[in-house]
């Protein structure tokens, strides 16, 4: 359910049952596919209660996403001041050896793969890029060993700008020959970030980069598009709106995914 940055500040009490039996309602009516994202913030066995919850009323989901874009500065750094979603430093090895095998021991019960946390290049910050190196190197390494026998998929997060030049899209298949056979990719935010450009000309662009991120998936990998829902008329990415219901980017997005799938 709640993804990106709000799911890492998002917990149980957030989630009435109202809310929750709602969302239900929803899934089994248009037959769509949820994820439910981790908290890392919370405690495993409040996790593991808040997904039983959602199972219980009925919902089903494809997979549990491990967090959220933990390998950016702000967590390895743990900057707890400028971030409410972040409460610790997490390196790579924390993440790996001690966060990971906590929650595993209270969700393996639900018999969901797992999805990990792996970085998009960032070429244009030569400092970044190590950081980012090293963190998909560590993760990878985790899951071609004491990882193997578990089902442990990667996500990406691949965002682009406007003009989109220059995006390395075989970084898909880069991290694809990296892992073992059988795991899977799944893109769980992608878009196009643009300060100035229309809701209607992001989602013509967007649809042009997930073509392309189409075209380096296989099957049983995903890609979720960047915001389902946002409750201003000030988001440029959002295909649903309380103002507008769905909006320009949402119809071009809606139209694609009728064509494509």
């Amino acid at each position: 359910m709640t993804g990106g940055t709000l799911s890492q500040t998002t917990y149980p009490a957030d989630w009435a049952d109202a809310m929750i039996a709602g969302w239900v309602q929803l899934q089994q009516k248009f037959n769509f596919k949820m994820i439910f994202v981790i908290n890392g913030n919370d405690s495993p066995a409040n996790q593991a209660n808040l997904i039983q919850r959602w199972v219980d009323k009925g919902a089903k989901f494809e997979f549990l996403e491990m967090m959220n874009e933990t390998y950016l500065p702000k967590y390895l750094t743990g900057n707890t001041v400028d971030h409410p979603e972040v409460t610790e430093a997490i390196t790579p090895q924390k993440y790996s050896d001690t966060l990971l095998p906590n929650f595993w021991a209270h969700l393996d019960q639900f018999n969901l793969s797992y999805y990990v946390c792996l970085a998009r290049k960032n070429p244009s910050n030569p400092n970044q890029q190590q950081s980012i190196e090293n963190w998909n190197n560590t993760i990878i390494s985790a899951i071609t060993g004491k990882y193997l026998s578990r089902d442990v998929n990667v996500t990406l997060h691949l965002y682009t700008s406007e003009d989109n030049s220059g995006f390395d899209y075989n970084q898909i298949n880069e991290v694809r020959a990296s892992l073992p056979a059988g795991p899977h990719i799944a893109i769980t935010e992608a878009g196009v970030l643009s300060e100035t450009l229309s809701n209607e000309a992001i989602g013509q662009l967007a649809v042009e980069h997930y073509k392309q991120i189409l075209n380096n998936l296989q099957p049983g990998d995903y890609l979720l598009d960047q915001v389902l829902y946002a409750p201003g008329p000030d988001n440029n990415t959002a295909n649903l709106s309380s103002l507008h219901g769905v909006t320009q980017k949402g119809k071009r997005i809606q139209a694609f995914l009728l064509n494509e799938f």
